[in-house]
């Protein structure tokens, strides 16, 4: 029998930003994500999960 196996990584990093406000802070910080100024790897992995689909 086959069987159709997901695996998902989380992966967090925290970064440290000044802005006037919590949406300017979360504004900033998805655009350098989106521009990949950000980039998780790795060192950010904390958990995984594995399931049947």
């Amino acid at each position: 029998m086959d069987y159709l196996i997901e695996i998902k990584e989380f992966l967090s990093r925290q970064i440290k930003v000044v802005a006037t406000s919590e949406e300017e802070a979360i504004l900033q910080v998805k655009k350098q994500y989106l521009e990949s100024n950000i980039v998780l790897d790795a060192n950010d992995f904390v958990d995984f999960e594995i399931n049947t689909l």
